[in-house]
């Protein structure tokens, strides 16, 4: 909504000189303004960002200016091909990067006050719609939509090329000065791989940062947008995204922006979904945990020994022409709308991202 030329995850420019610009010279230059003109600042700054915010947020984290003392990137894009919304390890995320390109890029000569446009595909049942559609390039075709340099880049790109690589974030991760919290949901299908490759990263090549890690039942960014007490007809016993926000999220600020008393957070803080309750760990992965592989078997079972050849097997028909419908309670994004066959869901409201002093 800004005026300027609009580059998708715009990579980082490690040695810059005087002219050079990237998003970390913006989020100095940003905290710089706001320091200095905002009434009764105490010099302190923090900043959080969720999905495409929370990508900015970890780029605003090498800024380097000695005011940001805390950053809170939560479900954040850190490799886009590796595992974060285009494509996950090679899988190109259909229904997710569509949603993107209906509404994603729209240039402006100068700022604008007006959200684009979403195009309308005319119904609700995504399911259908992409069946219909048939390939990729019929997609836009259908929607009459003109060439878009964004979704171009995604599908040409098609391979762990220079294009991903100058965009993943996990090689500037070093020596990082505010403290991080990382927050992510174990059901988000967009930036599951973001927040747990950040908090890894971290630890793995800043050791000196104070970095914790949150991990709640919460599909993509469900922590700012409901009380994270069920997703679907799955209850967790409490208000888990209103526990979060109060006894995590707001301590970690005050901790480090206002010098709030009281302990620090733990290492890790992680919901574990089969017993319904919060568990904190000084490691994350916990120091105790150990490998272990599962195995299927015929009928849908699941067992830790390795099955024999008289064990049995599963067989069943793929056909690309007739995929297996939806059955009902299962949920379906398509286009910005969420579906839900049993029951009416609200749609999230935008991805909100700020600094605040």
């Amino acid at each position: 909504m800004s005026e300027g030329q609009f580059v998708d995850a715009r990579p980082g420019k490690p040695a810059k000189g005087p002219e050079d610009v990237d998003e970390g010279t913006d989020t100095y230059d940003t905290i710089d303004w706001l320091v200095k003109h905002l009434p009764h600042p105490n010099g302190k700054v923090g900043m959080w960002g969720i999905s495409y915010p929370g990508h900015y947020a970890v780029q605003g984290m090498l800024c380097r200016h000695p005011a940001l003392k805390a950053v809170s990137p939560q479900a954040p894009m850190l490799d886009l091909w590796e595992g974060d919304d285009a494509y996950h390890r090679g899988a190109f995320q259909l229904a997710a990067n569509f949603n993107f390109f209906l509404f994603f890029h729209s240039p402006h000569d100068q700022p604008s006050g007006e959200r684009p446009a979403v195009t309308k595909v005319g119904t609700a049942d995504g399911y259908r719609w992409f069946l219909e559609a048939g390939p990729l390039g019929g997609m836009a075709a259908k929607l009459k939509q003109p060439p878009e340099r964004i979704r171009e880049d995604y599908l040409r790109h098609t391979t762990y090329d220079a294009y991903w690589q100058a965009r993943n974030l996990r090689p500037y991760l070093k020596d990082i000065q505010p403290a991080i919290l990382t927050v992510g949901g174990w059901f988000d299908g967009e930036d599951l791989f973001g927040a747990l490759a950040c908090a890894r990263t971290l630890d793995l090549q800043s050791p000196g940062t104070v970095s914790h890690l949150v991990m709640g039942p919460w599909t993509h960014g469900q922590w700012a947008t409901g009380d994270g007490s069920r997703i679907g007809n799955a209850e967790f016993g409490s208000k888990t995204a209103v526990w979060f926000q109060q006894e995590v999220e707001l301590r970690f600020f005050n901790q480090h922006l206002k010098g709030a008393a009281g302990p620090a957070l733990a290492k890790a803080t992680v919901f574990e979904t089969g017993g319904n309750q919060w568990r904190t760990f000084d490691a994350w992965p916990p120091r105790t945990a150990k490998p272990r592989t599962f195995y299927l078997e015929s009928r849908g079972r699941i067992r830790f020994a390795r099955p024999g050849a008289a064990d049995g097997f599963d067989a069943f028909v793929s056909d690309p022409a007739r995929p297996r419908a939806l059955q009902p309670g299962h949920q379906l994004q398509l286009l910005g709308t969420v579906h839900d066959r049993g029951s009416a869901l609200r749609r999230p409201p935008p991805r909100r991202s700020g600094l605040r002093d």
